[in-house]
């Protein structure tokens, strides 16, 4: 409700029915059909390069790690086939300082997030025109991340970058 978002933001009630009505009227809430004078969102976004929400994100990226585990063993999938709809991959490359495809494997974040980016937009952009009253919606989730360590002694006989399910 307005009066608690003004005290949990801790603004007064004018502020918060100002910034209320500005996300009422990009859409970004809606009125809770099942509790009067109370909103919700069904989205939550986060911009890159934003200072704020990380330990949502953070929690999101888990959630969507352990959920895609969680349903490949309920089904009975303890390995990867090349058409899995549900599972994960990890890939480790050991590289060094001019290593011929270093550049290429330290933007793989870069070039994916961008490719999910532009994929997401169009699916949202389609979904506004064509999702209302559709009852056989799948969510499909897709997370990556991407770490980079340099370490003294890497031994090499157990990733020579070989991927693992």
């Amino acid at each position: 409700s307005p009066a608690e978002m003004a005290e949990r933001l801790n603004v007064d009630l004018a502020t918060a029915q100002a910034a209320l009505q500005q996300l009422l009227d990009e859409k970004q809430v809606a009125a809770a059909p099942d509790q009067p004078g109370k909103f919700r969102s069904d989205d939550c976004l986060l911009p890159m390069g934003s200072r704020a929400g990380w330990e949502a994100a953070l929690l999101d990226q888990f959630q969507a790690m352990v959920r895609s585990m969680c349903i490949k063993l309920a089904n009975g999938q303890t390995r990867a086939l090349p058409d899995d709809e549900v599972g994960g991959s990890t890939y480790t490359f050991d590289i060094w300082p001019g290593h011929p495809r270093e550049q290429e494997v330290k933007a793989l974040l870069k070039e994916t997030r961008e490719r999910l980016s532009r994929l997401w937009d169009s699916v949202t952009e389609e979904n506004a025109r064509h999702v209302a009253g559709r009852t056989d919606l799948q969510r499909v989730t897709f997370y990556c991340g991407q770490s980079a360590t340099t370490e003294e002694t890497v031994d090499t006989r157990d990733s020579l970058s070989q991927p693992s399910s």
